[in-house]
């Protein structure tokens, strides 16, 4: 096997576990909106975007990560969850 199909091989296993953790994400985000619903709660919670944005930010410069990849990343991330809770 060659250097590049050892590294391909490494990016397939990562993109699996990826997608396994969002559908995780998923369902639990099913399961917020169910609460959310049955405790008349809004669907969106502003505060908690800014903690995830905050979150994020932080982790982008442990990991050395570009912020702007993240930023966009997750908003597409809690854009799909908050169609889930819909």
């Amino acid at each position: 096997m060659t250097p590049l199909e050892k590294f391909r091989k490494q990016i397939d296993k990562i993109d699996c576990q990826i997608i396994n953790l969002l559908s995780k994400r998923t369902k639990i985000s099913k399961k917020v909106g169910d609460y959310k619903k049955k405790n008349n709660l809004k669907l969106q919670d502003k505060k908690r975007e800014a903690l995830i944005f905050k979150k994020i930010e932080t982790l982008s410069k442990k990991y050395n990560i570009n912020k702007n990849y993240i930023n966009k990343l997750f908003k597409l991330i809690l854009k799909h969850s908050k169609e889930i809770q819909e």
